[in-house]
Order: structure tokens, then C-alpha cells, then sequence
């Protein structure tokens, strides 16, 4: 058998994992398995429907949740239901 520079130098490696880092939040440790889950079950869905165009359309994801939610999608689903708790205290007062 042979060791061929294209799979060992893959650079999709590299990049998913800062992918799974940055969907599911930097400074949490809950964040980088959800983001693991999230990004390849993207991964896994647009790939089943657009063949030639998933990595793309995986592109264009990852920079509208870097965006959207520069902090990860753990850490802006805690802050808004956190925003939403915290507004529903004050109406109740």
C-alpha cells in the first residue's frame, strides 16, 4: 500500500474542524459538539441533494452564521432565550 499527499495533506480536514468550532461557539465546550453535529448533518444533507454545488452552498452558510451569530449558535440561543426571559420578567412586573 501507499500513503498519496492528497489524502494525507487534505485541507477539508483542517477546515472542518474550525467549521465545527465556529457553527457551535468558541468558548464553550458544549458548543464544539453541537456544531460537530449541526455541520455534518448539513454536510451529510445538502451533499444527498446538490452534489456538485455542496461545498458552496456549505460556504455560504457558515458566513451567514458568522454574520448573523459571530459567537456561535450555543452562545446566541442562550442570549436570546436569556433576552426573552429577562423580558418576560419585566412585563410581569
Amino acid at each position: 500500500s501507499y500513503i498519496s499527499t492528497v489524502d494525507v495533506f487534505n485541507i477539508m480536514i483542517s477546515v472542518t474542524s474550525i467549521l465545527m468550532v465556529l457553527l457551535g461557539g468558541a468558548g464553550t465546550i458544549l458548543g464544539h459538539i453541537i456544531g460537530a453535529f449541526i455541520f455534518q448533518l448539513l454536510s451529510e444533507v445538502i451533499w444527498s441533494q446538490f452534489l456538485t454545488f455542496h461545498l458552496g452552498i456549505l460556504g455560504v452558510i457558515t458566513m451567514l452564521v458568522i454574520l448573523f451569530v459571530p459567537r456561535g449558535l450555543v452562545v446566541g440561543f442562550t442570549d436570546w432565550i436569556g433576552g426573552r426571559l429577562k423580558r418576560g420578567k419585566k412585563e410581569a412586573v
